[in-house]
Order: C-alpha cells, then sequence, then structure tokens
C-alpha cells in the first residue's frame, strides 16, 4: 500500500549570482531571511507580480548552496484545498516553478553607457505622467538596463508557472 503523501516538497527557489530573461541579478550573498517559517504561496493565474496569489504550505528550511543556488523545503498545507492543488500540480510537475517575494531591498541600476540622449525622454512631458504625478525619465529595453540586487530580505516564495530563473524549480520530496 502505498504511503498517503505527506506534503513535503524541497527545490531551488531563487539563484544568486545568475541574470535573469527580464533584466535582473542578485549578488552574490544579497539574499537573507528572518525567523522560519514563510509562507509557501501560489499563483494559479498568471496576472503579474504575484497578484492574486494565496498561501499554500510553508517554506520550513533555507539554505545558500554552491553555484549561487537558494535552496529550500517546507510542507504543502493538505487540509486547504490551495495546498492540496498546488501540491498535485507540483507532484506531477504540471506547474513547479517558483519566484521569491522580498521586500527591504537596496539595488542599483545598471545602464548600458551608450544609451543615447534620444533614450531620454523629456522629463516636461506631460503625456508620460502617471496618476501619482510621476515622469518618465528613460525609456530603455530590457537588453540596455540591468536591475541589480544588492540586499534583499526573503519574506515569501510563489509558485507560478513561468519562473524568472528556468532553474528555480520545487519537486515533491519523497
Amino acid at each position: 500500500v502505498p504511503a498517503e503523501p505527506d506534503g513535503r516538497w524541497e527545490g531551488v527557489i531563487a539563484r544568486e549570482g545568475e541574470m535573469t530573461g527580464d533584466g535582473r541579478l542578485i549578488e552574490d550573498g544579497a539574499l537573507r531571511w528572518d525567523d522560519l517559517p514563510i509562507p509557501l504561496r501560489v499563483a494559479f493565474k498568471d496576472v503579474g507580480g504575484h497578484d492574486g496569489a494565496e498561501v499554500c504550505g510553508r517554506i520550513e528550511t533555507v539554505e545558500r548552496r554552491e553555484g549561487g543556488d537558494i535552496y529550500a523545503t517546507g510542507t504543502f498545507d493538505l487540509g486547504s484545498a490551495v495546498g492540496a492543488e498546488a501540491f498535485r500540480q507540483v507532484s506531477e510537475q504540471m506547474s513547479n516553478g517558483v519566484s521569491i517575494d522580498t521586500d527591504d531591498v537596496t539595488f542599483r541600476i545598471m545602464a548600458k553607457s551608450d544609451i543615447s540622449e534620444s533614450d531620454i525622454a523629456d522629463s516636461g512631458n506631460e503625456s508620460d505622467t502617471d496618476p501619482e504625478g510621476r515622469v518618465k525619465v528613460a525609456a530603455m529595453s530590457s537588453s540596455d538596463e540591468l536591475t541589480v540586487i544588492e540586499s534583499a530580505r526573503l519574506r515569501a516564495a510563489t509558485l507560478v508557472a513561468v519562473p524568472a530563473f528556468a532553474t528555480a524549480r520545487v519537486y515533491a520530496a519523497g
């Protein structure tokens, strides 16, 4: 008789020192975490920015490994419908990507030194003002600019279909 699943999971939740496809890099040693556990969430619908994510379990251990891997383990909340469905999708490797949620972030923006003056927008252009009164000061593509995270606190991780790091994946632990 097969054992009942216990909801355990493990895997790489982030990478330090590796650039994402959308122009972000977490420096080596930049991530930190406070007391564990912290939430594991799931975003079943891709509405961007982890909006609508729900708690589906917890992250119980986090460790920095060789090669920049931030490796974590935890447990799905199999007593909730959200946790059971997230566990099923991860177990069947239908959707097992993961993306971290951080706060207290310090970062710098690195831009190519050859960006022309025409790429820098006129800050007085009223048509590029958002509802809070901010104006566009530059327009660049992701290949022109890199956001380098120098320090950030890990607050949660969210299961997503398309993770920023292709190798950020979690798996059901046997």
